[in-house]
């Protein structure tokens, strides 16, 4: 039945259907295992083949293809203009099927670049006209389309319902890719939800799917989300392990938005752990690529976690350069809880210099947005950024207040970092002089202490040792790092 299926030839295509079959699935392999340029070349042959023999249904089909790759590679503005020829031909066709196809390909690339009501348009038709066609499977795709909306939307509860009923379709039909999609969904939701345990279960579900399939891009994302949750444990080592295994695979296939994502974590570490030279480096790189690939909101953040490394090393000149760019972005996109967090940054940034009446500015615009949005993590750090600039300006009691209503929020949210960096902030500005001999006082000291535990147990040896020396300078420092 196998080889009759190959043989068979398709109208007007004359002799073409086997080997464009052939190629073409030679290519989907070479895609598979992440030999990108090999299984482009194909594609593109192929396309030649369609050309020369005047099949335009097998020429959208190649389209299509083509586009995604391209997509994979980081040409959003290529994969569109591909994406679209495939649509114009499916509708001259009034192949239904070929549509629906065209518009969740198209709403994918409008997806990468954060154009979320245009993907939510192009997401309903193909959704629309595969219950039309009772294609099961592709249905349950298109839940999983949905469910990313939802989920950018804030409503991970919803995104979490929508992609359960998609991996309740794959499952059934025993479809490895898919299953492969909607649990990575899942453990994003769940993660969203703080419900590590569950998120860990269908990321490691993910893995073993993406294993299986021999997907090394699929391998590769497993390893960034497991990371993630390794991250958010407070797991840095493993988490170091996993977004290395993501970005050695992500440049090996040269897949430039997973090397971004993996430089970027990667970067994010090296700060925390103290190697801010290597933290650099990998920003840097994070940042050059996303530039490339025309993703706003990424460069923004990226832009922002480069800042808190110069902001650290006393490059306080390149630190405002990155946080107006990125204070810049998010207010282009209205995106209003990163927003938020770089005014808190902004906030800290002002108070390294001493422009006690900017960083408070940056502090009440930071407040308004996480009071009127109901943001936790908001409040928390901007209660934080206000304490400090309290602190520093003679105001232990009202200081203290604010660092330890921030300290209990980062508790709830279980931010163990954050809430170490509250605690010592709290422990500096309760560290006064009044007692005698100038010791420390006893409440200063249990916040040093615990602030101490909690960087011990995310292996940051240096910060613990800072924090039981009750370290406290605020000073600004020149480029080179000096007082």
């Amino acid at each position: 039945m196998r080889r009759g299926l190959l043989w068979q030839e398709t109208p007007g295509a004359g002799g073409l259907y086997y080997p464009l079959i052939v190629c073409g699935r030679k290519a989907e392999v070479l895609e598979l295992v992440g030999r990108w340029p090999e299984a482009e070349a194909l594609y593109r042959e192929n396309l030649g083949a369609v050309d020369a023999a005047g099949d335009d249904r097998a020429r959208a089909a190649c389209l299509s293809r083509l586009g995604n790759l391209v997509q994979n590679r980081g040409d959003a503005a290529g994969a569109l203009a591909l994406h679209r020829q495939a649509l114009n031909i499916s509708e001259r066709l009034d192949d239904l099927r070929g549509q629906a196809q065209a518009m969740g390909n198209i709403g994918a690339v409008h997806w990468s670049q954060g154009e979320y009501p245009q993907s939510e348009e192009c997401f309903g038709r193909r959704l629309a006209i595969f219950q039309q066609l009772g294609d099961t499977k592709e249905v349950g795709v298109s839940f999983s389309f949905l469910g990313n909306l939802a989920y950018v939307k804030g409503d991970a509860g919803g995104a979490c319902r929508l992609f359960e009923q998609a991996l309740e379709i794959f499952r059934k039909l025993s479809f490895l890719s898919g299953i492969w999609k909607a649990s990575c969904n899942l453990g994003t939701a769940y993660y969203d939800l703080n419900d590590y345990q569950r998120a860990l279960e269908h990321f490691e579900a993910n893995l073993a799917v993406a294993s299986q399939m021999g997907d090394r891009q699929g391998v590769g994302i497993a390893y960034g989300n497991l990371g993630n949750i390794h991250y958010s444990r407070g797991r840095y080592g493993k988490a170091r392990d996993c977004y290395q295994a993501y970005y050695d695979i992500s440049r090996e296939i040269g897949y430039q938005q997973g090397a971004a994502m993996a430089s970027g974590n990667l970067g994010l570490l090296a700060r925390i752990m103290g190697d801010h030279l290597k933290a650099e480096a990998y920003l840097l790189e994070d940042l050059r690529i996303l530039e490339q690939l025309g993703n706003k909101l990424e460069t923004a953040r990226a832009a922002g976690s480069l800042a808190h490394v110069y902001m650290e090393t006393g490059a306080l000149d390149r630190a405002e350069a990155q946080l107006r760019r990125a204070w810049t972005t998010y207010e282009q996109l209205g995106d209003r809880e990163p927003l938020a967090d770089i005014y808190c940054d902004l906030a800290e940034y002002s108070r390294l210099r001493r422009r006690f009446g900017d960083a408070w500015a940056f502090v009440d615009k930071a407040r308004a947005i996480a009071e009127e949005d109901n943001l936790k993590s908001g409040r928390a750090s901007s209660l934080m950024a206000a304490g400090k600039i309290m602190a520093d300006t003679g105001q232990p009691g009202p200081a203290a207040e604010a660092l330890d209503n921030s300290a209990r929020l980062f508790r709830e949210l279980g931010e163990k970092k954050l809430l170490a960096d509250a605690l010592a902030a709290l422990g500096r500005a309760l560290a006064t002089t009044d007692e005698p001999d100038g010791a420390v006082p006893e409440r200063a000291r249990a916040a040093l202490d615990e602030a101490a535990g909690h960087y011990r147990d995310l292996g940051l040896e240096s910060r613990a040792a800072q924090a039981r020396a009750g370290i406290h300078n605020n000073k600004p420092k020149t480029a080179d790092g000096r007082e």
